[in-house]
């Protein structure tokens, strides 16, 4: 655990008591679940203050399994980085996945390492080490394993997972304005009177520079395969420039990416600088592509999030160290093919041998044979 981020847990325990492993913290801003709460119009709206809030939630029904999904709406300006944590009652495995108002994943993480404080379990998440770009809409959704979640709120493999208890700590933002309340059949978009909550001084902790920066991230075409594109030349992460931070200044030597972001798996770095899409706009600003070894990584299929740490030079000469978290490529199931299907045969739809598989039956019997035939003579 980083110093960042035990000081931010300290911050907004403040005056919290664990009282028992079904009643976990207290916090200041504490709140109750409102249902339903599980499509995005539907989003429980979260005004996190200085001091952070938590919610008592519910995932399903206990004693059964669930389908069940929260999603809670909050605000956040450009540079905040949003400290969310997940902490059950021990008894269900949740995966935590933060997206911006697109329906875009930004980070994701099923097992946070180290544990929160206050777990009873691995299986807890945590997203502590993603920057928000632009301000605006996220969302923060919980959801039990061994469900995974794509794009716009879409379950994978949507099989139940257990349910049980848990509570939801959110801080580590600056904008308490209510997110806008999102209408599926009307595009206006109805705006609450803002809710005005005075900055805690305590904060003004992260701006020490012995606390690592933490930098904007994203882990580009790869997906737990080691077979899978960027084998040749390793898994491509792009480390985002902003406005107080210069990823060209970067020591490519003391990049580390993984699963726990201290593995030793750089391999090289693009040249020349790249302006990186974020939400499909380039932003002008030069950013850092680099490749890292995918067998060195220690990241598995089950993996859904990867770490970079590595040191900087900032405006004022300073070495500096940083880090930041991203998801992993999500799986996207065949057309063909519905996901109940991939579950039961335990099939990725771009493992090589299923798409040699499907190349057979589709050129007949000896299909297989002939195409590697058409293949030499190519």
């Amino acid at each position: 655990m980083t110093k960042r981020w035990q000081t931010h847990f300290r911050s907004i325990l403040t005056g919290a008591i664990i009282t028992s492993l079904s009643c976990v913290p207290g916090i200041a801003g504490a709140a109750t679940e409102a249902e339903p709460n599980d499509a995005q119009p539907d989003a429980q709206v979260l005004l996190i203050p200085a001091e952070g809030m938590s919610v008592s939630p519910m995932m399903g029904v206990g004693g059964s399994t669930t389908t069940d999904m929260d999603i809670y709406a909050f605000n956040a300006d450009a540079g905040d980085v949003p400290v969310i944590m997940v902490v059950t009652d021990g008894s269900w495995d949740s995966l935590l996945v933060l997206y911006d108002s697109s329906g875009a994943i930004l980070d994701m993480n099923d097992d946070a390492y180290p544990m929160n404080p206050g777990s009873v379990s691995p299986l807890d998440s945590r997203i502590d080490m993603y920057r928000i770009n632009a301000p605006g809409t996220y969302y923060a959704v919980v959801t039990p394993i061994p469900r995974f979640l794509d794009v716009n709120f879409t379950p994978i493999f949507p099989d139940p997972g257990a349910s049980g208890s848990y509570t939801l700590m959110a801080s580590g933002v600056t904008s308490t304005t209510p997110p806008p309340v999102v209408v599926e059949d009307d595009p206006v978009i109805v705006e609450e009177d803002p809710v005005v909550t005075e900055k805690d001084d305590e904060f003004e902790a992260f701006d020490d520079v012995s606390d690592p920066y933490v930098a904007t991230i994203q882990v580009k075409n790869w997906r737990g395969k080691v077979g899978d594109k960027g084998k040749k030349h390793g898994i491509p992460v792009a480390i985002l420039s902003g406005p107080d931070f210069d990823a060209l200044s970067v020591d490519k030597s003391s990049l580390t990416f993984g699963a726990t972001g201290d593995e030793q798996s750089f391999m090289n770095c693009r040249k020349k600088g790249k302006d990186v899409k974020v939400d499909k706009v380039k932003d002008g600003i030069k950013d850092l592509v680099c490749y890292f070894n995918p067998e060195a990584t220690g990241l598995t299929e089950n993996d859904v999030q990867g770490i970079v740490r590595g040191k900087w030079v900032d405006s004022e000469g300073l070495v500096r160290e940083f880090e930041g978290s991203a998801a992993l490529s999500v799986i996207i199931v065949s057309n063909k093919k519905g996901e109940s299907w991939h579950v039961r045969h335990g099939v990725d739809p771009r493992d090589k041998k299923y798409k040699e598989l499907k190349r057979g039956k589709k050129h007949g019997k000896h299909g297989k044979k002939k195409h590697e035939k058409h293949s030499k003579l190519d």
